[in-house]
């Protein structure tokens, strides 16, 4: 994998830097897109997309030391997890991740943060939805599937990527963020409220399954 070895203060100069005195102590910030599968396919050779939306968005960039970096070209690769960031018609990838606070693109406010996985915890990046003493996020994920000869009566199957899954969680005070699978996972979340959640889900006939019900959801929670 090509290593572009510059430094974070570069991208901010050439995306119109805010508060350009400041250095940052980020290393090798930007990796080549590294190609797919046993074959090392390119993505122009796959059936699908791994990108949330194929075209670039200008974007700003909010470090964990409160740099801004302005007019940043960005999309978001969600079979790999990564933030691209487009310079002189290359993709590169924007690491390291943690330092990345907050990345506002396309009408999106992305987050990379803490989650429950199993029995621990792990850290992705999410779109915030709602934020407050309680927080709402939607996660977007793809798998790839190489491509596959034809075996006795099977087929071959070309090299693609899934469609994207989108999955809602949700953070209290700050807390890792926790899956929202169906309404009564969501009301033992918030179980310091819980009568008033349940009473208003039930009141408004909302679900967990739409968005906008789960804004309401939140946002009413915070209200309390």
């Amino acid at each position: 994998m090509k290593n572009i070895l510059l430094g974070i203060i570069l991208l901010c100069q050439f995306s119109a830097l805010v508060n350009a005195q400041q250095a940052l102590s980020f290393q090798d910030q930007y990796e080549s897109r590294m190609s797919y599968g046993r074959n090392n396919l390119e993505i122009t050779e796959i059936q699908g997309s791994p990108y949330l939306d194929k075209e670039y968005q200008v974007g700003t960039v909010l470090t964990d030391s409160n740099t801004i970096c302005k007019s940043v070209l960005l999309r978001y690769n969600c079979a790999d997890d990564v933030l691209e960031f487009k310079q002189n018609n290359v993709s590169y990838d924007l690491i390291p991740k943690t330092s990345v606070k907050k990345a506002e693109f396309g009408g999106k406010v992305f987050v990379y943060k803490n989650y429950e996985s199993g029995g621990g915890t792990g850290k992705t990046y999410f779109e915030l939805l709602v934020e407050g003493k309680s927080s709402l996020f939607a996660h977007y994920s793809t798998k790839f599937y190489d491509r596959e000869p034809a075996k006795g009566y099977s087929e071959a199957q070309p090299a693609r990527f899934d469609d994207i899954e989108k999955c809602f969680y949700i953070s209290v005070n700050n807390s890792p963020a926790r899956k929202i699978s169906n309404n009564k996972k969501l009301v033992e979340i918030l179980t310091d409220k819980q009568k008033e959640i349940e009473s208003f889900i039930s009141r408004q006939k909302l679900s967990v399954k739409k968005v906008e019900d789960l804004k309401k959801i939140v946002s009413y929670y915070n209200s309390l």
